[in-house]
Formats: C-alpha cells, structure tokens, sequence
C-alpha cells in the first residue's frame, strides 16, 4: 500500500471515529483548534464540541469577537484557561463503555469520546529552573526583561538570555506568528546583548522591539459558508474582510 492510499485511510477512519462520537473536545483555541472545532461541529451538529483555550489572542479584540460570535452561532461551546490534565479512561454506564475526561485550570472536568490536541507546545521552562520558577509561565514559557534576559528581580540570572517560542509574549504585546521568523528576529537581539554584556558593557543593551499591532492578515474558515476575515480594514467594512476570507480560503474548504 502506498504512501497515498494509507494516508487516504487514515482519514477515513478518523472521520469514522468523528462520525460516531457523541461529545469532541478541542484542547487549543488558536487558528487551527478554532478551524478544527468549526469544522467537525458544521459537519456534524449532533455533536457536542467544546473548544477549550484562549480564543485566538493573536488577534485584535474586534476579530475575537467576531470569531466568537461565528463559533455560538454554530453552536460551540467555548471554555477559557487551558488543558491541564491528559485525557485518561474512564468508565462509564454509557453504551460507549468508555470516555476520556479532561480538566482544565479553571478546575472544569470534561468528558469526551475524543479530545484533539491544537494548543501548540508545551514548554518545559520548569526543568530548567526547578530551584526557581517565579519567572516561568504556567505552560512553561520564561517571562524575560525587554533585553530578553530572564525576568528576575535579584539580578542573578543577568547572563541568561532566552529566544525562540519559549519567551513568553508580554501582554498586550504581539510576536511574529511565523515561528522562524519570530525566534530569528529574537535571536538577533540576544546574539546583539550577549556581544555587549561580553564586553563588559552592562548599560547599553537594547530591547527588543515587541509589536504593539495584532495579527491583521489572516481569514479562519469556521464552516463552508462561513470565514471571519481579519485585513485591518474599517469595522464597517467586516463583511467585506468576510467575503474576501470566504474567496481565499472558504473555496476549498474540505469539509468532513
């Protein structure tokens, strides 16, 4: 069997597996776990879909909103925090037998006959502070200083720069959703502040330049009739920026 056909397979089973599902999670509410969530619940409405996380905070307060009221509208049921406990079996009285039970940090415990995970990286910035983590997140990001060295008030840890997805983004603050881009754009201020640290210059490092701009390039399919495009144009201007989305992207959109 070749590469092509097993792919092809595997779809088929998994939408079988979708198919006979009474209750989905989706544990990630960014672009993809927005468009998986819109997805399954557009082409099965009997089912229960829960979209767990923070709704796409790469985006401004205005296309949240429309994101948010497109996913109600369709019926998704939205839960803030995030995945903190792995699925785990349980059983049940259900004819299904088993479901799989997930918690979140708002203490919320949810069953589902799947959970798909969409929430990017887990960070391990714990483990490499395990004598002090007051710095690092709750999903294991290091909160840093506008020099990218760590956010540590006692001065210890001045020689220690991070870059890459590990540096947690500064509220209200935007980084480059292209992750090569943004952890190169990074390590150039680091690469920049180690060579003056290096040369015994404590005074003049620079910081880096965090954008004060949302994403404002972007369209999320939520059905196939439905995309919540985000150009930046006037808020009067929404069903222009949601016929454009539906034009790029809506065209293809493949539903289940």
């Amino acid at each position: 069997m070749n590469t092509t056909q097993k792919r092809l397979d595997g779809y088929i089973h998994e939408n079988n597996r979708i198919a006979s599902a009474s209750s989905i999670v989706v544990a990630g509410a960014g672009f993809t776990g927005v468009e998986v969530a819109g997805e399954i619940k557009s082409a099965y409405p009997h089912i229960q879909v829960t979209l767990v996380g923070t709704l796409v905070q790469q985006l401004s307060p205005k296309y949240r909103d429309n994101v948010q009221l497109e996913l109600e509208k369709l019926g998704v049921i939205l839960k803030s925090g995030r995945v903190v406990q792995n699925e785990r079996d349980q059983s049940t009285a259900s004819k299904k037998g088993q479901v799989k039970v997930v918690t979140t940090t708002e203490g919320e415990t949810i069953n589902a006959d799947i959970v798909y995970y969409a929430a990017g990286f887990q960070f391990s910035g714990e483990a490499l502070f395990p004598k002090d983590s007051s710095f690092v997140t709750s999903n294991g990001q290091l909160q840093c200083r506008p020099t990218l060295q760590l956010l540590e008030k006692e001065g210890r840890y001045d020689n220690i720069f991070a870059c890459g997805d590990i540096v947690a983004i500064p509220e209200n603050k935007y980084g480059d959703v292209k992750g090569v881009v943004h952890a190169q754009a990074l390590a150039k201020t680091v690469a920049r502040n180690i060579h003056t640290l290096a040369s015994g210059n404590t005074k003049n490092l620079v910081e880096y330049p965090w954008s004060d701009t949302p994403v404002t390039a972007s369209a999320i399919v939520i059905s196939p009739d439905v995309c919540v495009g985000a150009f930046g144009l006037p808020s009067f201007m929404t069903c222009v920026e949601n016929g454009m989305g539906r034009y790029l992207k809506s065209k293809d959109f493949s539903c289940l």
